[in-house]
């Protein structure tokens, strides 16, 4: 039941676009171990994501749905000359399977892909597949650190619970997380280098 409550709160956040949901994730790997807060989280965040994406699709000419654009936008920005929603529209033309994955393996926050993919027209059967295997090493990361924390302070007390296992894991989905996020900032900087590139041969001679 414990488990269960946790995972519907973090649903509720990632829809409601609170920050301080993966709080949810440290406290099932803590309380639930690493397996089991896994399990829980990814359940909590796809049941986010489907929400998400019907409500962009029912809701978008809305006040609401405005709303939620201004809002993803905002937390999603990067600076530069381009907005966020172009360069997002960028890579899903390039490639949409490819920046969906990149984009939720990253460290950017969960309800931004929930809601910025939509918008930028991705179709569902790509969206879900996509978002599913992604949120993986995020989510793992964050679970595998409350899982590793609690055996570290079980450790301390004496009651020998070994942590190993959950250390290397831990290690591995934070791997995964910088190298997707590294990959997902080379192709925006190079889609804005061609964009640049196109309009400035595109312009006339001065």
């Amino acid at each position: 039941a414990g488990l269960a409550v946790l995972g519907l709160l973090e649903a509720i956040a990632l829809l409601l676009c609170l920050p301080g949901y993966s709080t949810m994730e440290y406290a099932a790997g803590a309380l639930f171990g690493g397996l089991f807060g896994v399990a829980a989280c990814t359940l909590a965040k796809g049941m986010a994501a489907v929400v998400a994406f019907v409500l962009i699709r029912l809701l978008r000419d809305s006040w609401l749905g405005r709303e939620i654009e201004r809002r993803t936008a905002a937390a999603g920005s990067t600076g530069g000359g381009r907005s966020w929603a172009e360069r997002i529209k960028t890579g899903i033309e390039r490639d949409s399977f490819k920046f969906c994955l990149l984009m939720r393996c990253s460290p950017l926050p969960a309800f931004v892909s929930n809601y910025a993919l939509p918008l930028a027209g991705v179709p569902f059967w790509t969206y879900l597949p996509a978002s599913m295997i992604g949120m993986l090493p995020p989510i793992a990361l964050n679970v595998y650190a409350g899982a590793t924390a609690a055996s570290v302070g079980m450790a301390i007390a004496g009651k020998g619970n070994d942590s190993a296992g959950d250390i290397f894991l831990g290690v591995f989905a934070a791997g995964l997380s910088i190298l997707s996020s590294t990959m997902l900032a080379r192709q925006l900087y190079s889609d804005d280098a061609r964009q640049e590139a196109a309009a400035a041969a595109a312009a006339p001679d001065a």
